[in-house]
């Protein structure tokens, strides 16, 4: 891709609002609803500063926003339900992306004792770039495994890694499009996410480099031949970052990021970029 764009200056907040009560339902502002690889990480916020590789004089400031608020209530240990707002922005970057999406859910975690989860949810999205509305319907299905193979006797002492595939069906119903071209995907999409961490401080209870990698990638099972739709979509995530102070109610971190492809669900346009600033993550309870 000729086009890069080079993120000079980021702020990411993560705000985690607990009751007091363990039956009352937690509000939480992430970076994604849908994908529980990114509901754990900061929502970003940014002032952008970027300029286009081998162009002279085309600087170009701008803010953007990858953000979920987010309700989860517990039905039991292991289900719960969630209602969500989710917004996407980014005019800095070659293709413009702007996206709202609300949407409601339901997943049961067995994480901790079965090693899968599985969520459903239900959303209406708005990708205001094409001007289009729609519905979608989404299955998501992941598996986790933790302390691989990678992990030496001597490497398991100071190192974690964990990895998780994801597998997932996907039924969209467009409702409005600019040239009346309406109609339905069904999509599959298959995935792979991974955290390395490593060089622990067992006295402060953290790891002070963490590596997260992830690819998603998007096939058209079935679709309306009026939408004109591309069959495939891909996405890779690679974000590395040292983490300067840690605690139960705070995160501290100073991280770079690198983004290339398209997120097809969430209406995020198909671009490469970097990102490095710091993030600062908080939980209120």
């Amino acid at each position: 891709m000729s086009y890069r764009t080079i993120i000079t200056s980021l702020i990411l907040i993560n705000v985690t609002v607990v009751s007091a009560k363990s039956n009352d339902c937690p509000i939480k502002l992430s970076q994604h609803s849908t994908d529980k690889n990114k509901s754990s990480k900061p929502a970003m916020l940014l002032y952008t500063n970027s300029q286009q590789d081998g162009v002279l004089g085309e600087d170009k400031e701008t803010y953007s926003i990858d953000a979920a608020l987010s309700i989860e209530c517990p039905l039991s240990k292991t289900n719960e339900y969630m209602f969500a707002v989710e917004a996407h922005k980014n005019d800095l970057t070659a293709k413009e992306t702007d996206s709202l999406a609300l949407r409601a859910g339901w997943s049961m975690n067995r994480l901790n004792d079965k090693h899968y989860r599985v969520q459903t949810s239900l959303g209406y999205i708005n990708d205001y770039v094409k001007d289009t509305k729609s519905v979608q319907a989404i299955s998501d299905f992941e598996f986790l495994y933790e302390d691989w193979y990678v992990n030496s006797p001597w490497i398991g002492e100071i190192s974690a890694f964990m990895w998780s595939p994801v597998l997932a069906v996907e039924y969209e119903r467009f409702i409005h499009d600019p040239d009346s071209k309406e109609g339905g995907v069904l999509r599959a999409m298959y995935g792979i996410n991974s955290t390395y961490s490593f060089f622990e401080n067992k006295a402060r209870g953290l790891y002070r480099i963490v590596f997260d990698a992830s690819y998603s990638y998007w096939h058209n099972i079935k679709d309306s031949d009026l939408l004109e739709l591309s069959n495939n979509h891909e996405l890779t995530t690679m974000t590395l970052s040292y983490i300067i102070d840690k605690s139960t109610e705070y995160e501290i971190a100073l991280s770079y990021k690198y983004q290339n492809g398209e997120d097809i669900r969430n209406k995020i346009a198909d671009n490469e970029f970097d990102q490095i600033g710091f993030s600062v993550s908080f939980t209120f309870k």
